[in-house]
């Protein structure tokens, strides 16, 4: 299965032009989460690394955009407005500085170990795959449910 990858992610100011996005399998897509995370510390790529490893579950990794979403608005409302605090806020990258991280990320993905290439699963950890039931097996929607689903997205 492949993934479509943003270079610059979405949450760094990427776009969803063609150049920004590059093809990888489910493992690279992984991976270069994970690296993205490791130079930047951001907390949407631990959790998309976290999630596209099976580490987690979508319900985990939504409860984690979530608090993570509100720690976001409490600093937001807590900091100086007297030009104090974070001197990032509302900036975003220039075309120049996209180009530099997308040259960077795909450096640094070629020359990058693969930490899940080549692993094993155990016969244990299998079994427990095997157990793992979908967040959303067995659950009915409403007509009222699916309706306001609908209603939602037409919205946007």
């Amino acid at each position: 299965m492949k993934h479509k990858h943003h270079i610059v992610p979405k949450h760094m100011g990427g776009t969803d032009e063609p150049s920004n996005l590059m093809e990888v399998t489910t493992e690279e897509h992984a991976e270069l989460h994970l690296a993205l995370y490791l130079e930047h510390g951001r907390w949407q790529d631990w959790v998309a690394c976290q999630g596209l490893a099976g580490i987690i579950g979508h319900e985990e990794a939504v409860r984690q955009a979530i608090v993570a979403g509100n720690a976001k608005a409490i600093a937001n409302r807590t900091r100086d407005y007297n030009g104090e605090g974070n001197p990032f806020y509302g900036k975003s990258h220039t075309e120049e500085t996209k180009q530099k991280l997308r040259e960077a990320s795909l450096k640094q993905h070629a020359e990058t170990e693969h930490p899940w290439k080549g692993r094993k699963h155990t016969e244990e950890t299998k079994e427990k795959f095997k157990k793992r039931i979908p967040w959303n097996k067995g659950k009915k929607m409403t007509d009222e449910h699916k309706k306001s689903i609908s209603e939602g997205r037409r919205k946007k």
